[in-house]
């Protein structure tokens, strides 16, 4: 039988008991039950892993996870979202039952107020009446009762699908489906609702023709952002922590218009991660600390009788100059120049189990801008100098750390070693991975984890890692007989 897929909201149920203000939901994989061979694809239908958004290529018989975020070079050049504002106006009302007022007035943090003139039970100024059925409420979101009334018309696919909104910041339509597993007609109707109620904001997007194919060029896809109330929501009614919420002043160190496709690259990054037999979870960002490092390079030391002296006849000037040739050169100058290196934010980290048992760190890097001022190509520079900072991977805290570029294709990852030479010319950056969209939305999922290995001709292999299905996540079919360990 096919196990409860484990996802953020799965998981939030298991730890609703111990959440705390510095506790954040995160997803956890659970690895019972883990096939000790590996993968025995063969062995699995496809039923589902469709509800996860893998599927089984006709031709090749290969996995495959098309990857929404996946564009052409050229569509960066005219991306762009439209906003999509609610149906109704805000404030606005909403109508609660006789249940939903006994749940708002038995909450530990409601505020209520009774009328002193006759006894009625007061909800922001609105009087609720006795003998009524329903009730008309106006939520302005100004105080913590608007949350609690919230609440009450929520279902746990709306909650589940505005904490994955909150966590990754800006996710797709189908992302959203793949995440939950539930229908589309369902995820639609949670996200009116979310919408409906000011907890999300709404975008629309064109989609790229040279990856869909012609039927898309006039087609539009959708994309949901937190908004600032449904951040205020989760962390009233402790689905998420405060240190890890989406903090609004981050839109303002935004470099430019292509964020939302960062996010949804990391969004692809993990939905196809969670797939994996030794991953343990995601975090929403990580920090590395500002660092500093001398380097020595030489200078010329030129004598000053070796420079022309227009005080001195020619004759003079030579013997002077035959002089110095006689005492031998000058001895260069070695100059020292601190180098400083910036803080980095990584919006996003996954975090797996090794063989020896440890975790090991995947620092999120999603790339989209080849070229021009703080492109990715060139931001790569620091990155790679905090990489190559780290003593054989090893964090202070002795974290092992490894970083993940999340690329749209083969070429991107030919680019980026053509500017750096990744594996041979920086010290300790042999623990660079890619995720190749392309390989895992066209090709084969297991084949799309790349490493760059240094060859002993000096040329670069680009070769593919391990990628691991859970068990947990496939279906097993009935076997006539059984595979030996």
């Amino acid at each position: 039988m096919v196990k409860e897929k484990n996802n953020l909201w799965t998981t939030f149920k298991n730890l609703k008991e111990n959440l705390s203000p510095k506790k954040v939901v995160e997803l956890k994989a659970n690895n019972k039950n883990q096939n000790s061979k590996g993968d025995y694809l063969s062995n699995f239908t496809g039923k589902s892993l469709k509800k996860l958004g893998v599927f089984t290529d006709k031709q090749t018989q290969q996995l495959v996870s098309p990857a929404v975020s996946r564009f052409s070079q050229s569509y960066y050049d005219d991306f762009e979202l439209i906003h999509v504002p609610p149906v109704n106006h805000f404030p606005f009302f909403v109508t609660l039952n006789n249940e939903n007022i006994e749940n708002v007035a038995h909450h530990k943090s409601s505020r209520l107020e009774l009328d002193e003139n006759n006894g009625n039970l007061m909800i922001n100024n609105h009087e609720i009446k006795k003998g009524a059925k329903s009730h008309k409420v106006i939520i302005d979101y100004y105080t913590e009762n608007d949350y609690i009334i919230i609440d009450q018309l929520l279902s746990d696919l709306d909650r589940q699908i505005l904490l994955f909104i909150a966590t990754f910041r800006n996710v797709q339509f189908l992302q959203i489906v793949r995440e939950t597993g539930a229908t589309t007609k369902q995820v639609s109707n949670s996200l009116d609702r979310l919408h409906k109620y000011y907890l999300v904001d709404r975008w629309k997007f064109k989609r790229d023709p040279h990856i869909e194919g012609e039927r898309a060029e006039n087609l539009t896809g959708e994309a949901f952002s937190i908004y600032s109330n449904g951040t205020t929501y989760l962390m009233i009614m402790n689905l998420i922590s405060r240190e890890f919420a989406y903090k609004w002043r981050e839109i303002l160190k935004e470099k430019d218009r292509f964020t939302p496709i960062r996010c949804w690259k990391i969004v692809d990054a993990y939905l196809n991660f969670r797939l994996k037999d030794d991953f343990v979870k995601y975090v929403p960002f990580h920090y590395m600390k500002r660092f500093d490092y001398k380097v020595s390079f030489e200078l010329p030391n030129k004598k000053a009788t070796q420079q022309k002296n227009k005080t001195l006849n020619d004759q003079a000037q030579q013997y002077a100059q035959s002089i110095a040739k006689n005492k031998g050169a000058a001895k260069p100058r070695i100059v020292e120049k601190t180098m400083y290196v910036p803080e980095l934010r990584f919006n996003g980290q996954f975090q797996v189990r090794g063989k020896n048992g440890k975790i090991a760190c995947f620092d999120l890097y999603p790339f989209v801008t080849m070229s021009g001022e703080h492109s990715d190509m060139d931001n790569l520079w620091d990155v790679f100098r905090h990489f190559g900072h780290l003593k054989n991977g090893f964090d202070e805290n002795g974290d092992k750390h490894l970083l993940l570029i999340i690329v749209d294709s083969i070429e991107q990852i030919q680019a980026i070693n053509d500017k750096y030479r990744v594996n041979d010319s920086y010290d300790g950056l042999d623990n660079i991975l890619f995720l190749d969209l392309k390989e895992a939305s066209t090709n084969n999922i297991l084949s799309a984890l790349k490493v760059l290995k240094l060859k002993e001709d000096g040329n670069h292999e680009l070769k593919t890692t391990r990628f691991n299905i859970n068990n947990v996540f496939l279906e097993e079919k009935e076997m006539e007989t059984p595979v030996n360990d």
